[in-house]
């Protein structure tokens, strides 16, 4: 089992205060390697038989952390953290997802208000009805090419192949675009968890006799900018 904790910075703009500290917070309560990838790191991680998708360079900054999130629990395996407040020893949460056959660990979504699923998904209603089931999209443990990281990784990367022209002709212009932003002129075409969270929970819904729920949640409701 990989105990390496991934977290992505994909701009070259500053960290907030906040996250800083949250970083800072999860370095030294983690106690397994945390690799902190900023925008030129992170290609240092592309495999030679698995590029990037074309359309990672029109992303934006949130939707690039999205498509690594994808990425590196998939061919790396290992975990995942948003830069929120994580404050625990990962160890005993590696190692139960080692001794068993989940395929991912993580934690259960609050409500059924942090659920995030296509509106154009012919199984909303069903997932809706079984949110409770589901994990949260901001922390987790992976092991590597499971069926369920290989589906949300080419579900991840079918939305890409279909927007792609749409991406090219409307790259992000702010680290937090997303379709129909009020108050920008960007034609950007993906919504805001669209390559994100709504892929992960469809896929923990496909697998979701494959999930364990117990990791911590980390603190989702603390300013972090």
């Amino acid at each position: 089992m990989n105990k390496t904790i991934y977290i992505f910075w994909t701009e070259a703009n500053e960290l907030t205060p906040r996250r800083k500290t949250n970083l800072q917070i999860i370095k030294d309560r983690c106690g397994v390697e945390l690799k902190f990838l900023n925008h030129n790191d992170i290609p240092k991680y592309e495999l030679a038989d698995h590029k990037f998708h074309e359309a990672y360079q029109y992303l934006s900054a949130t939707a690039k952390s999205d498509y690594c999130r994808s990425y590196f629990m998939n061919f790396y395996g290992g975990a995942y953290c948003d830069i929120k407040r994580a404050e625990w020893d990962w160890n005993e949460y590696f190692n139960l997802l080692d001794q068993t056959d989940y395929w991912v660990l993580g934690y259960r979504l609050r409500a059924i208000t942090d659920l995030a699923v296509s509106p154009e998904d012919p199984e909303l209603t069903i997932i809706q009805d079984n949110w409770n089931l589901l994990l949260g999209a901001g922390a987790m443990i992976c092991k590597p090419q499971t069926p369920l990281t290989t589906y949300w990784f080419e579900l991840m990367t079918s939305i890409l192949d279909k927007k792609i022209n749409q991406l090219r002709s409307n790259p992000a212009v702010h680290v937090r675009d997303r379709l129909n932003w009020t108050g920008t002129t960007s034609g950007y075409p993906l919504r805001w968890a669209e390559i994100g969270p709504e892929t992960f929970m469809k896929s923990c819904y496909t697998y979701k006799d494959k999930l364990c729920h117990q990791l911590p949640c980390p603190n989702l409701d603390e300013k972090y900018r």
